[in-house]
């Protein structure tokens, strides 16, 4: 054989070695699909039910507040007094959304009520939420209380204004649910100054 042979001969030969190689790692990959899924949940819903009512107030010359438990009972400070005649409640919401999920919980700080020029402020609005809320088999309820001021000799009226409560699923990372709000009413009956 002739050196010329020899090294065509060589060169075939690595080149029968090289594509052995070359099979030998393809045949060795291998591929399957995988799946994915995602549940979209239904928006959280929140529904304004009972209207918060502080029933009927009478005041002196000296004023003070009546506070509304989420219980729906009314205690009174100073010279003011709970009136019979209409039932005390809680503002009560329902809510109703993706099973056991948790919630966040945004109520406003104070509540303007009016009646013509006259005012007066609801404030320290508490919740009975609790600090971890979720929904249980899908609905919940929250009940709202506060604290109403009642000034010395305030003007006698039917006084009321509104507030939003929003609740939205509880974030965690990539969540992108839009928060849901709903309006609640708050009523107080009052009778006019009481003087003694």
């Amino acid at each position: 054989m002739t050196i010329s042979n020899i090294s065509k001969f060589a060169v075939a030969a690595v080149s029968l070695v090289a594509a052995g190689m070359l099979n030998a790692n393809v045949a060795k990959a291998a591929s399957d699909d995988g799946a994915a899924s995602a549940v979209v949940a239904a928006p959280i819903t929140i529904t304004a039910g009972t209207d918060m009512n502080f029933g009927n107030i009478g005041v002196s010359t000296t004023g003070g507040t009546a506070v509304l438990s989420t219980a729906g009972a009314v205690t009174v400070t100073g010279d003011v007094t709970a009136l019979s005649g209409v039932t005390t409640t809680a503002g009560v919401f329902a809510l109703t959304g993706f099973s056991n999920s948790a919630y966040s919980l945004t109520i406003p700080s104070t509540v303007t009520l009016n009646s013509g020029v006259n005012s007066m402020v609801v404030s320290s609005l508490t919740n009975d939420a609790g600090g971890s809320p979720a929904l249980t088999s899908g609905t919940g309820s929250i009940n709202v209380g506060g604290t109403l001021t009642v000034a010395a000799s305030q003007a006698a009226g039917n006084y009321s204004g509104t507030y939003t409560v929003t609740v939205n699923y509880q974030k965690t990372v990539g969540d992108y649910l839009q928060p849901l709000s709903e309006i609640g009413t708050v009523f107080n009956n009052q009778d006019g100054p009481l003087n003694w």
